[in-house]
């Protein structure tokens, strides 16, 4: 199974292999990584590869280049990322209420306490959510897309906490029901966008991260960066952080 030092491997091999590809996402020259399921390794070990003043002062341990992004999925999950050496968290989950991190209502607290914390923070939007065809005891957690309301609901969310970066799950995970890329109506027995038209959720999303942007270039520490796609670290990585 999967270990800090297992991930420490991969991180060293995708470096290694692919570290100078364009198609390698970097904010401030870093490779950023984001850990599903990150919860699944305790912070102990996460630590021993990710924390700070390992391998020499102001050093990460053998993943010292990279920003890495954890999940946050129960309400002490920011507390775990940070003891963990973490740079940033996500949600990643597309249903409202499936977990405490899914959760709107959460999110500016969970925004605040991770800054708090040194944990920048990228949350996860989605355009509706339905696994029914591979998990059909799943059916409590679909959520309708309303032609496109509840993925504005939830961008709205995220812009009003104010998060450092926004990710959207998905482009094009149409098993779960959460792809937003474009849908010719009746194409494989799966729903199309309804009067939107098939590029609704293209058009959203470029509506709303403009939305974004201008709140981002409005807050103070931000007033002498350029603006860019993301601005996932509030610190450069393996950089002593708060303590808890």
């Amino acid at each position: 199974g999967r270990t800090a030092e297992s991930v420490a491997g991969d991180v060293f091999y995708l470096e290694q292999q692919y570290g100078t590809s364009p198609a390698v996402y970097r904010e401030d020259g870093h490779a950023v990584f984001f850990v599903y399921d990150s919860y699944h390794v305790s912070a102990a070990d996460w630590a021993a590869i990710l924390a700070p003043g390992l391998g020499g002062p102001g050093r990460r341990g053998r993943a010292a280049k990279g920003i890495f992004v954890g999940l946050w999925l129960e309400s002490t999950g920011g507390h775990e990322l940070a003891a963990g050496g973490f740079d940033a968290f996500y949600t990643y989950f597309a249903s409202s209420s499936f977990v405490f991190g899914s959760t709107p209502r959460h999110w500016a607290r969970m925004v605040r306490d991770g800054r708090a914390h040194g944990l920048s923070s990228v949350l996860s939007v989605g355009p509706g959510y339905v696994d029914e065809r591979i998990r059909p005891w799943n059916k409590h957690n679909t959520q309708e897309r309303a032609d496109g309301a509840y993925y504005a609901q939830q961008w709205r969310s995220a812009v009003d906490a104010g998060s450092d970066a926004v990710s959207v799950t998905s482009y094009n995970e149409w098993g779960e029901g959460t792809q937003i890329e474009p849908a010719e109506p009746g194409r494989n027995g799966y729903l199309d966008y309804g009067p939107g038209g098939p590029f609704l959720y293209l058009n959203l999303t470029s509506e709303w991260f403009g939305s974004f942007k201008t709140k981002w270039q409005e807050r103070p520490e931000n007033a002498v960066r350029p603006p860019g796609p993301t601005s996932i670290p509030t610190h450069q990585p393996g950089e002593a952080r708060p303590e808890l």
